[in-house]
């Protein structure tokens, strides 16, 4: 009999996207020195979570963090855990795997990192950030169009979304709630930082050189930025995140 072994697969940020094996016992996650597994994200706390994993079984227990541990999308302080489960860490995405390691593939679909129901429940942890630092929440709206009167397959959106990744300067969400558009949540950045990420974005994804069928692709980028002010209370962070949704 194969024996499977519970790993953890990051699906966001797209940048750190990797498999990491949990190995027995108790581990802690989180952002500080002391963590076993680290996460590269503000809204992480030092020390977030704590795995333990024994006898074939997997725990979560939430370590009274700052913005909490949500698994499947709910709010959890101590819970198993199953293969298949998504478990959000602050901003940062993972999925649980009980997997023999030589059947581990590092694939990322698209509905893995576009999940629209994963990408509003990390607009909750940034609008709780922006709150306790009294800090605003911009959102750089991406359309693409290209030279072809046809429809691109879901890949060049994961490419679109690879290019705009590399091209980033400050923590984000990136959601595209359809085929070449995208929208890209900051919080605490400047006007002028978030305009300088705009024009990144456009220059690199018009600079790029991509092909279609052997013809290349010209891009045309149509850049839009919302500057929202400190979400003062919960009806204007509701209707931030009801603007979003209906995106």
């Amino acid at each position: 009999m194969i024996q499977t072994k519970p790993f953890f697969k990051i699906l966001f940020p797209i940048e750190q996207q990797r498999l990491l094996e949990i190995p027995e016992g108790k581990s802690i996650i989180g952002r500080g020195l002391s963590a076993d597994i680290r996460l590269n994200d503000d809204l992480v706390s030092r020390e977030h979570c704590e795995i333990t994993y024994s006898e074939g079984k997997l725990k979560l227990r939430d370590l009274h963090s700052t913005n909490g541990t949500l698994v499947n999308y709910n709010d959890q302080q101590e819970v198993d855990l199953n293969h298949g489960d998504h478990i959000q860490i602050g901003a940062t995405m993972l999925k649980v795997i009980f997997q023999a390691p030589s059947d581990l593939t590092e694939n990322f679909t698209k509905q893995d990192i576009f999940s629209k129901e994963y990408f509003i429940s990390c607009v909750k942890g940034f609008l709780s950030f922006a709150s306790r630092n009294n800090t605003s929440i911009s959102i750089i709206d991406l359309k693409i169009k290209t030279n072809l009167d046809v429809a691109l397959p879901k890949s060049f959106t994961l490419k679109f979304a690879s290019i705009i990744n590399s091209e980033k300067n400050f923590l984000h969400l990136l959601h595209s709630p359809e085929p070449l558009h995208f929208k890209i949540l900051y919080s605490g950045i400047s006007t002028e930082d978030i305009k300088k990420e705009a024009n990144n974005f456009t220059n690199a994804l018009q600079n790029h050189k991509l092909f279609w069928n052997d013809s290349p692709l010209k891009l045309e980028v149509i850049s839009h930025i919302d500057f929202l002010e400190f979400p003062k209370d919960i009806l204007q962070q509701q209707r931030i995140l009801n603007s979003l949704k209906e995106a």
